[in-house]
């Protein structure tokens, strides 16, 4: 693994800022910025190579051009990338970009705004470190904008503790309730109050003490444009920044909305060390940005080697299986199934039928309900063309549904019978080869939904287990998989180990690899089976599944 002071070292760190070469890509000599660049580049006297990259120029400003990275004679040390957001997509492949630079633990941001406001909180030494957010605000809307942006961001608003709730409520006008997260409403600021301090502020002084909260989210401080004739805010203030001090958990003060602060407004915040985070919108991506920085850090681009195939495993044998791939194309299902058993993955027992009296006597072997499925590497889809019958349960009912299976095409290889699984959950766990990244892990909800909720995560091969989990933990089905909604909490240890063995198969194939695809991927509790699986590859000759030249 590699840590933070490995990745964060004066070699990696002289690369960036003092590089010996330098590629520029989407140079052009009607870029005003790639003047600049060339010329303060020379004034700096850098005298390495300074190529420049562009799909149609042959030369920029006199120099030689290379139509894209992939043909720079050796990698550069640093690479400016001067295009437009829909060219950039195409140097990067945006697909994958974002999991290759959540990988490096690099954080992603979609505007100005947004970087500056993540770095401001960043660089606030009372950050957050954990996802509970309690919330205390002035306006339900802002509650519910909040609660509505946390989601997203995976940070979660429990609820108050019982003894911080009644401290809480003691504090709120007898129609307000006390809940996270919390509008402590307008009555205080319509009506007297003996105290410089309003109920926000009072609010947030319990809040800190929650037990099950990891940070607060503080919106009561509202700065107005000018000093007032009667200053009490100073004195607000100055509670304020000694609370921050003095709190165990960190508090985050953010604005409702990004404007300007008035010169007032400035200098009291600065005179007391009061950060304050601009606009909702902004505040909580910004804490969505840290927290995901925050779990990565140390972890960074792991560099796990792949695990190789099992010894002794059922695929021991096989010819496809620690040598030169042969076949081009899709493979037959029986083969991907010994690629994976190779790597320790489990997959349902299955047997191939070729007559009715084979699958009557599979039925009988696994016991009624049972499952039969064309079997065909030319046919990847099979329940696209009426290609399985599930949930079988006498004789007749596999008798005629293997005899309209098989008639369904002269080529089949068969069919296959399996047991029929129920509850649990069906995942994807599918590796495809982007043109630029390589092989590219993805992980979902699967069976028959994966297109349609899109719910999938990416990383770049190899991943360990952490990795793996983190993936995981950021799929917007991810409750299912811990015992929501009724179902049986999954094992996520084992799962996790599951998957990372798919990507280290899928490795194996090298640079045949086209794709490998487990959809579904079983998991009910400690069981994980692959129910279908699909492995293409380019061999070196062009070669059908059976090994005959096409």
């Amino acid at each position: 693994m590699l840590t933070a002071d490995r990745l964060v070292t004066p070699v990696r760190l002289k690369e960036f800022f003092a590089p010996r070469s330098i590629a520029v890509v989407g140079a052009s000599e009607a870029s005003g910025w790639t003047g600049y660049l060339f010329a303060s580049a020379a004034a700096a006297g850098f005298d390495g190579p300074l190529i420049p990259v562009h799909p149609k120029h042959k030369t920029v400003f006199g120099r030689p051009a290379v139509a894209s990275l992939r043909d720079l004679a050796e990698p550069v040390d640093l690479a400016f990338v001067m295009a437009p957001l829909d060219a950039v997509e195409s140097v990067l492949d945006d697909a994958v970009v974002d999991a290759a630079l959540r990988q490096l633990n690099v954080i992603r941001v979609a505007s100005i705004e947004e970087l500056l406001t993540t770095a401001a909180l960043l660089g606030y030494p009372g950050r957050p470190r954990g996802r509970r957010m309690g919330v205390v605000t002035t306006s339900g809307g802002a509650c519910d904008l909040i609660a509505d942006l946390a989601s997203p961001e995976r940070i979660e608003i429990p609820p108050f503790a019982e003894t911080s709730a009644t401290a809480i409520g003691a504090h709120l006008p007898p129609f307000a309730q006390a809940r996270n997260p919390l509008d402590v409403t307008g009555y205080f600021l319509a009506n007297r109050r003996n105290s410089a301090l309003t109920a926000a502020d009072l609010a947030l002084d319990e809040a800190v003490n929650d037990p099950g909260l990891d940070f607060v989210l503080y919106g009561g401080l509202v700065l107005p444009d000018a000093r007032p004739p009667v200053d009490t805010l100073a004195q607000r203030v100055s509670w304020l920044a000694r609370r921050i001090a003095s709190a165990p958990i960190p508090v985050i003060c953010v604005s409702t909305t990004c404007v300007d602060l008035s010169d007032y407004g400035r200098e009291l915040l600065a005179t007391h060390g009061v950060h304050r985070l601009p606009g909702i919108d902004l505040g909580v991506r910004a804490i969505g940005n840290a927290l995901r920085w925050q779990d990565g850090r140390g972890r960074a681009a792991a560099g796990r080697a792949p695990v190789p195939p099992t010894p002794g495993g059922s695929a021991g044998s096989s010819p496809r299986v620690g040598a030169a791939v042969r076949i081009n194309g899709p493979w037959p299902e029986a083969d991907a199934r010994e690629l994976l058993a190779a790597f320790g993955v489990p997959s349902i027992p299955t047997t191939m039928a070729k007559a009715t009296g084979d699958a009557l006597d599979a039925a009988h072997g696994y016991g009624y309900p049972v499952v039969l499925k064309i079997s065909s590497s030319e046919i990847t889809h099979k329940s696209d063309l009426g290609g399985v019958a599930l949930d079988l349960r006498t004789d007749a009912e596999v008798a005629a549904a293997f005899d309209r299976l098989i008639a369904l095409g002269p080529d089949l290889d068969g069919v296959t019978v399996a047991p029929m699984r129920t509850g649990g959950i069906e995942l994807l766990a599918g590796v495809s080869v982007d043109p630029t990244f390589g092989p590219v892990l993805a992980v979902g909800l699967g069976g028959i939904w994966v297109e349609v909720l899109d719910d999938i995560s990416l990383r770049l091969l190899p991943v360990d287990h952490f990795e793996v989990l983190r993936m995981l933990g950021e799929l917007r089905g991810a409750p299912l998989l811990t015992g929501s909604r009724g179902q049986v909490a999954a094992d996520l240890d084992a799962l996790a180990q599951v998957i990372t063995s798919i990507g280290d198969a899928a490795l194996s194939l090298g640079s045949a690899l086209r794709s490998l695809e487990v959809n579904p991927l079983w998991v009910c509790g400690a069981q994980i089976e692959a129910l279908d699986v699909l492995v293409v590859t380019a061999g070196p000759r062009a070669t059908d599944q059976h090994g005959r030249s096409s």
